[in-house]
């Protein structure tokens, strides 16, 4: 089997199908005897994954560069990622935070049975905000304003999709969505 992605540049811009090639062999003689091949129009997810690619720069950039500490963790309560931010206000170093349980690494002495709490309820889908003290791995007190939020991730090509046309947050269809549905409806006319 063959695979190869061709561009196709037109006055409207540029197409991109994908042709597969599998050869009809002649199971006696052994031989190839033809070839059936499939084309299919690969444009529109071509267009989304750059848009996708595009918005993960960008969200990649806020989360790194923002003036406050943040942090995601998977349903686990395990740390996928950190800011250097996080780092700065616990004293804990950023790679020393990844893969680490948060209860065990962050959370204070006496203070581990009402994070579990509150970690279950904003896994439930609660959202919580609140003002907490802290000690940094120095012993250091602070206090912080805590905001928790739980975010779902797509894990398939449909939610990505959705993503790309929707706000994160409110669910409500985003500016790309508004392009293409009056470039839809310019063309439908």
């Amino acid at each position: 089997m063959e695979n190869e992605i061709v561009s196709i540049s037109e006055h409207e811009g540029e197409n991109y199908l994908e042709f597969y090639a599998y050869p009809m062999m002649d199971d006696d003689a052994g031989e190839i005897t033809g070839v059936v091949e499939f084309v299919r129009d690969i444009t529109e997810r071509k267009k989304l994954k750059e848009e996708l690619s595009v918005r993960e720069e960008q969200y990649r950039k806020i989360f790194t560069n923002a003036p406050v500490g943040m942090e995601l963790k998977n349903a686990d309560g395990i740390i996928i990622n950190v800011n250097d931010k996080l780092g700065d206000i616990t004293g804990h170093e950023r790679e020393g935070l990844i893969g680490s349980n948060f209860i065990e690494k962050i959370v204070p002495e006496g203070l581990e049975e009402k994070a579990k709490r509150d970690f279950c309820r904003i896994m439930s889908g609660e959202d919580m905000e609140q003002t907490l003290h802290s000690k940094k791995k120095t012993g250091e007190k602070y206090y912080l304003k805590l905001k928790e939020t739980k975010l779902q991730l797509p894990d398939d090509e449909e939610g990505l999709e959705y993503l790309s046309y929707h706000d994160g947050l409110t669910g409500l269809c985003n500016r790309t969505y508004l392009r293409e549905e009056a470039r839809r409806l310019d063309t439908a006319r």
